[in-house]
């Protein structure tokens, strides 16, 4: 039902708007076996449609593609080498497949593909698709790695949710379960869209998580928490994994879009802060789904911001007039 459809940079090359005087990202990409940060995209939306969200997400990787490629690269990105290897996409609709059956399917191209790509001191950036492949890139890397992985989620969910067949909705705990997740850290939930049972069970596990309306009520603070879990996790020297679900950010078009959430820039704080540690191994940018050019404009970019942050170099050394 999905196949991986690779790209070539001179492909790539084509989707870059060149400009005299400018370097643009989409001028600069190296192969697989140089880089030094792997991007590959998931296009489908089945995970959320199997949890009762939209689709839309199977768009969310084109819209970045266009952006992040026509990005300026400058000395923020100074040494940097960046390979974008190609994407996984629905090839066929196959009916008789049911919606958890196919994303059965989906985890296991992603496992393959992340076990081909990516190596020790390498980091992945996953973009699009829902926050069912959570599973699956965890599932690879703690297979590589020969243990399990500390991963934080910036989510208005848990994604906890009973083991009823795969979807978006449950990736973290069969990651946990099948012992692949050691502790998960979920920051900035809604209170009033998390069931009871899957809070009772984070706690049962050891797992830790934020409400969104203790940040509200200003009981807690974005910036502490983000550096907190910096600091502990260089001190731990724990390897780590990153998710941001998109849905977390208000009024972003996402499989379960919100007018209450966090900004953008608080994202992206999170993203800059998180990465500064040599530990984390992979960043997956989950749920973003534009269905309309205005959608793409501000999906697109907003990945391409995100992405950006995660690959910087945070003191560019430029000299200051």
């Amino acid at each position: 039902m999905f196949v991986f459809q690779p790209y070539a940079l001179e492909e790539l090359a084509t989707m870059t708007a060149t400009r005299a005087g400018d370097l643009k990202i989409g001028q600069q990409l190296y192969e697989e076996n140089e880089a030094e940060y792997i991007i590959f995209g998931i296009e489908e939306s089945v995970g959320p449609q199997a949890n009762q969200g939209r689709s839309g997400a199977e768009y969310a990787f084109p819209a970045f593609l266009s952006k992040f490629l026509n990005m300026q690269s400058n000395a923020f990105l100074l040494s940097k080498k960046i390979a974008i290897v190609g994407s996984v996409k629905a090839e066929v609709s196959a009916p008789e497949l049911s919606k958890s059956s196919a994303v059965e399917s989906l985890d296991e191209i992603v496992t393959a593909i992340l076990s081909k790509y990516w190596t020790i001191g390498k980091k992945v950036i996953v973009i699009g698709g829902g926050h069912n492949n959570a599973y699956p890139i965890i599932k690879a890397i703690a297979q590589q790695l020969e243990r399990p992985l500390n991963v934080v989620n910036l989510d208005a969910h848990a994604d906890y949710r009973l083991k009823e067949g795969r979807h978006s909705g449950n990736g973290f705990r069969y990651a946990c379960e099948e012992g692949f997740l050691d502790q998960y850290f979920a920051l900035g939930l809604h209170a009033s869209y998390n069931a009871a049972y899957m809070l009772e069970d984070l706690t049962k596990a050891g797992h830790q998580f934020t409400f969104f309306e203790d940040y509200v009520d200003g009981y807690r603070d974005w910036s502490q928490d983000f550096q907190q879990l910096s600091e502990k996790f260089d001190k731990s020297k724990a390897a780590i994994g990153i998710e941001l679900d998109l849905d977390a950010i208000a009024n972003m078009p996402s499989s379960a879009c919100s007018p209450s959430g966090i900004t953008l820039e608080i994202a992206r704080s999170y993203i800059r802060t998180l990465t500064k540690s040599d530990n984390w191994h992979y960043l997956h940018l989950t749920e973003g789904a534009p269905t309309d050019k205005k959608e793409d404009e501000i999906v697109g970019k907003a990945l391409a911001y995100l992405t950006f942050d995660a690959i910087v170099n945070k003191t560019p050394n430029i000299q200051k007039g």
